[in-house]
């Protein structure tokens, strides 16, 4: 039956008054609109369609997340305009609102009576009605599974309109030769892969390439006609997602609410009791976090990366390290949380991701990263969590949002049994501690007044002033001496808010969620200095419009844009360096190298004096503050710095671009002190995931469903990849796609760090020079030398100067001999073995070497600098000095940089971050 026949026939059926064979009329309507933008047509009354996550809304303002690695993060100076959250009048801290007919459902919030934020009912605040649209009853969530009607679960894909239904394949999923749930037999006889291999590698190349759900399909027939006709293939798109039903849409729980008023409703077809026939029902989407915490701890070796934070050794031990060495973490994790090994910590994370161009529809995700496992292992996708998903043209209501959350928390407050693969149950308690985003998001959620308007700060009571610009205004912050700076304090946020003094619209959920709303609010470096105040400069220094002030350098530009081009970045960096001229173009990876790696370089002679002091300052002060571990010196002399550059900054660029992200630099000290180092709470990894998200979108019928389909076998792939035979060529197929790139093949393992990779491999010519420097400090007298050109190590690829790559610059590197740190050139790699062979060979027992050219540090423009530290990036000169190191010795890459004939090395900020 074609798809416009079956719309006939519901059509048909919808005139007579059928509501069963209209049931799904708006999923199978021809549409001739192809604007993105376009919604699912209006249902009739008495029936509100679940599928459109949302309608046209009054609130015109852009979602505040973009779609790849960062947001759409305004720079200072779109910031400080068009306010939305002035329209108050100040008298004595007293913010006189406008009181809106019905009031604001936000604020009919259950408020807990006791201090402790354990989320527990106590005494109410201001009363609320029947329909509280932010108390949501757990037996009114409607379970999604395949019984429900085409609006919420459809086992079709949202792609394939002009697809055939899979109806007649609702059956259970039946193979040749038995019925195998697993997937464990063969995918044809003989086979070198089974079913499940096949499936996983297919939902690999789905998901990297974001095939939609009709290519998907048509891959499937595609594969089982390349195989015998006696097979066990699955050509079903709808059996294919059967086999994942653990992790898909099956698990969502949709929670419904009035888009008009935002009440919360008791399904899709409830009537809003203040809207009545107005209604428009719309829904969010609850992702439960105990199943998805159930499926981690069930995997081989998670219960071993949570023991991180007990088992990891400390460089010193009155450093900061990570999270569990902040204030907070130590406060709050102690006596309750300690003794079990297994409880853990949230750290929460959302943002708005714009889905269409020419639409306001966007998704807010919520994200809960995992503190107990270490930096690297709780940045990969899959051991994050997805809460929950808002879609639609309006912002999200906080409150309303977070209510299944607040409910799941409470839960874990009081433990919940979790099953492990070998072994009783375990008992796991769970806390959100901390919270991280953009300042447009962080203002959403904590109810308060947005960064642009006056107490707009989140740490402290500063009220900021409104100066005139052109037509419009600008919201700043004066500096103020650190004495007479007012903080906000925990205990006193909740009468605050409930009273709605001091930027406070209303108490939010996170109050109760978080131990301290205050302390664990996090300062993001990535949206507040990369593209926030980073980039302000960079327009500050290049823009023509800035041409007549003295901080300009427009016309140096060239210059600045041939320096940049000159610099080739080690095999680690992702992105290459892009000139100024498409600056408006530079992600927020780009604006950290250049603030990071590049910025004092090029600028000097470029930039005045007096301005490249400054920004040096604030270069020092970051990286302080971002290293691997921070002693308590490092982040005093790191608050000097920072409150001379804020000084300072208002008299060398005026109040006009004091804004939320130079004031906030105040904070940053006590951030670190809190939940330290800056990189715990950077949002580079978890930005990354919402530009993934994007990806799930394939066409602008029923965006929502289409990221609930698909959301949760996203994050969990790598799982599923890792659950392959190591080393099948199942495995290894999924890992070389998912790499992005291809794999450079491994020619020798030396450990489980150091690999030999690349062709070619080995030659057999070695210089005698260079077995001179070999045995200056190794025995290595008659023995077999051979020379390689790569050497991956910890993921990173490094070459020798015989072999250095155009594109990338990897053959400076630092090294350490008995404590003593080296800057150098890779000269060569050289393999020594014992053997006797007079050919390339393999031979055992080998060991491995590099030959390094020493490069000095020696003084440059940041000496001269008042209390400036910057170990990482120094000027440097060649030496005659020629050194051999083992390659274990070898210990990261550096920055290659050559401006005015001086060079320049810098090695990373941290180690732990990716560049």
């Amino acid at each position: 039956m074609s798809r416009w026949t079956r719309y006939r026939k519901k059509k048909d059926a919808l005139n007579a008054g059928d509501e069963s064979g209209a049931s799904d009329l708006s999923d199978t309507e021809p549409s001739s609109d192809s604007d993105s933008d376009r919604q699912q047509p209006a249902p009739k009354r008495g029936r509100k369609e679940s599928s459109s996550s949302s309608s046209e809304s009054d609130d015109s303002s852009q979602p505040s997340g973009s779609g790849d690695e960062n947001a759409d993060s305004q720079d200072e100076e779109e910031e400080m305009h068009h306010g939305e959250d002035d329209e108050g009048e100040q008298n004595g801290g007293q913010i006189v609102d406008e009181v809106l007919v019905g009031g604001d459902p936000e604020d009919n919030l259950e408020v807990p009576n006791n201090e402790g934020n354990d989320g527990e009912a106590g005494q109410q605040g201001p009363q609320q009605d029947e329909d509280d649209d932010s108390s949501v009853d757990e037996n009114d969530n409607d379970i999604v599974s395949d019984s429900s009607s085409d609006e919420e679960t459809s086992s079709e894909s949202e792609n394939e309109s002009d697809d055939e239904s899979d109806e007649s394949d609702e059956s259970d999923v039946d193979y040749e030769g038995g019925n195998a749930p697993n997937g464990d037999i063969p995918l044809y006889a003989n086979a070198r892969i089974s079913v499940m291999e096949s499936i996983i590698m297919i939902l690999t190349l789905s998901i990297t390439f974001s095939l939609s759900g009709a290519c998907l399909a048509k891959i499937l027939e595609l594969i089982e006609l390349h195989c015998p006709p006696v097979n066990n293939c699955i050509t079903s798109l709808y059996k294919f997602k059967q086999l994942f039903i653990d992790i898909g849409r099956n698990c969502l729980v949709l929670h419904y609410y009035c888009e008009r008023c935002f009440k919360k409703l008791q399904n899709k077809n409830s009537i809003c009791n203040q809207c009545n026939n107005e209604t428009k029902v719309a829904f969010f989407v609850e992702v439960p976090i105990l199943n998805q915490l159930q499926r981690m701890f069930l995997r081989p070796g998670f219960l071993e990366m949570l023991m991180f934070r007990f088992n990891g050794q400390k460089k010193d031990a009155n450093n900061f390290e990570d999270i569990y060495d902040g204030r907070l973490y130590k406060e709050n994790m102690g006596e309750e949380f300690q003794p079990g090994h297994y409880n853990i910590s949230f750290m929460f994370y959302t943002d708005g991701i714009s889905i269409f161009k020419s639409s306001k529809f966007s998704v807010w995700p919520v994200f809960l990263v995992i503190n107990e496992l270490n930096y690297k292992t709780r940045t990969r996708k899959e051991n994050i969590l997805l809460a929950a998903l808002w879609f639609g043209k309006s912002k999200p209501k906080p409150n309303l949002f977070l209510k299944p959350l607040q409910k799941t928390c409470r839960k874990f407050r009081d433990g919940v049994q979790l099953n492990v693969p070998n072994g009783p149950p375990v008992s796991v308690k769970a806390t959100m501690i901390c919270m991280t985003c953009d300042l447009q998001a962080k203002g959403i959620f904590l109810r308060q007044k947005l960064s642009n308007g006056y107490y707009g700060c989140s740490k402290c009571l500063s009220r900021g002033v409104r100066i005139p610009v052109g037509r419009s205004s600008v919201h700043v912050h004066q500096h103020i001496r650190p004495q007479q700076m007012q903080l906000r304090k925990n205990n006193e946020v909740r009468d605050l808010a409930l009273n709605k003094q001091f930027g406070y619209k209303g108490i939010s959920l996170l109050y109760f969620l978080m131990p301290s709303m205050v302390a664990g609010t996090c300062i993001d470096i990535m949206h507040q200095i990369f593209s926030g105040l980073s980039k302000l400069l960079v327009k500050l220094w290049f823009d023509p419009s800035f041409s007549g002030q003295p901080y300009s350098c427009t016309r140096m530009i060239d210059i600045v844009n041939e320096r940049l081009s000159s610099i080739v970045p080690p095999s680690f960096v992702e992105r290459f360096t892009r000139t100024l001229t498409d600056r408006k173009l530079w992600k927020s990876k780009e604006y950290k190298l250049w603030f990071f790696y590049y910025s004092i370089v090029v600028m000097q002679g470029i930039l005045e004096d007096v301005y490249l002091d400054h920004h040096i300052k604030l270069v020092s002060a970051l990286s302080l503050l971002s290293l691997d571990s921070i002693s308590p010196d490092q982040i005093d002399s790191a608050e000097e710095l920072l409150l001379e550059y804020i000084k300072d900054f208002q008299n060398l660029y005026g109040l006009r671009y004091m804004g939320m992200n130079v004031h906030m630099l105040a904070h940053l000290c006590d951030m670190v002190r809190d939940l330290g180092p800056l990189w715990v709470y950077s949002c580079f990894f978890l930005e990354a995931l919402n530009g993934q998200i994007i990806k799930l979108v394939h066409s602008p019928f029923q965006p929502a469903l289409q990221i609930c389909s698909s959301a949760s076998l996203f994050l969990s792939l790598n799982t599923k990849i890792d659950s392959l035979l190591a080393d099948s060529v199942a495995r290894n197929f999924c890992v070389k796609l998912r790499s992005g790139a291809p794999d450079k093949k491994i020619v020798e393992h030396i450990n489980d760090k150091l690999k030999i990779v690349g062709r070619p491999a080995f030659q057999y010519n070695v210089s005698a020079a260079t077995i001179q420097v070999l045995m200056n400090r190794f025995n290595v007298a008659n023995s077999h030398f051979q020379s390689f050109f790569r050497l991956r190590k910890s993921g990173i690829v490094y070459t020798s100067e015989k072999q250095q790559a155009t594109k990338r610059c990897s053959m400076y590197a630092s090294f350490v001999k008995d404590g003593v740190p080296f800057l150098g050139k890779i000269r060569d790699y050289v393999r020594v073995s014992t053997c006797v062979c007079t050919k390339i060979c393999l031979c055992m027992p080998a060991r491995y070497f590099c030959v390094v050219q020493i490069y000095e540090r020696i003084p440059w423009r940041i000496h001269d600098v008042q209390n400036v530290r910057i170990s990482y990036l120094t000027a440097v000169a060649p030496t005659d000095n020629v050194l051999a190191f083992t390659c274990d010795e070898l210990q990261g890459p550096c920055f290659y940089m050559k401006t005015n004939n001086f060079e320049y090395l810098a090695t990373r900020v941290n180690r732990l971050e990716y560049e």
